[in-house]
């Protein structure tokens, strides 16, 4: 994973935020970098356990100056060896991010969940918690920043199969 960082017309020379990885790679797994409002980035990414496998774990570190970075910490708390994908994450707060996410414990044939997990400036888990207990288990999800909080679009999962998106919101 690398990042450059754009001033004016120009930018940085890129830079290798994490290497040597079992990094997931595919369509939907993006890896993702976030400034925070005091300058710490916080990167987070997808791992594959193996390549013959579908276990996928969230990965985070944090740098005060984008060139030393933490040691990757896994996201979130389950460790079973089952889906934790297609992430992305927004500044949530000051010194903080969330990373929102799919857990499948039962692989894509049981239940998804979307979960969320705060971490802080240094890379660290604050909090984890379910947004929603079932849903899409192969579709992305989407927030932004607004003055009234983070509105969440995603698809949901209801059981005739229609997958409408459901838009709630958190704090």
């Amino acid at each position: 994973v690398r990042s450059a960082v754009r001033h004016g017309t120009g930018g940085s020379a890129p830079r290798t935020c994490v290497a040597g990885r079992r990094f997931w790679r595919h369509p939907a797994e993006w890896p993702e970098l976030v400034a925070l409002g005091d300058g710490t980035l916080l990167a987070q990414w997808v791992e594959k356990s193996d390549e013959s496998s579908e276990v996928e774990f969230i990965l985070v570190s944090s740098s005060r100056d984008g060139i030393h970075w933490t040691p990757p910490a896994i996201a979130h708390k389950d460790r079973s060896p089952q889906q934790h994908g297609l992430a992305s994450m927004i500044e949530s707060a000051p010194h903080e991010a969330s990373i929102l996410w799919l857990q499948a414990l039962k692989g894509e044939d049981g239940p998804v969940s979307l979960m969320r997990t705060i971490v802080g400036a240094d890379g660290q888990e604050i909090k984890e918690e379910q947004l929603d207990a079932d849903v899409c288990s192969c579709c992305p999800h989407s927030t932004v920043k607004t003055t009234k909080g983070f509105p969440l679009a995603y698809p949901g999962h209801p059981s005739n199969e229609l997958r409408p998106p459901r838009v709630p919101a958190f704090e």
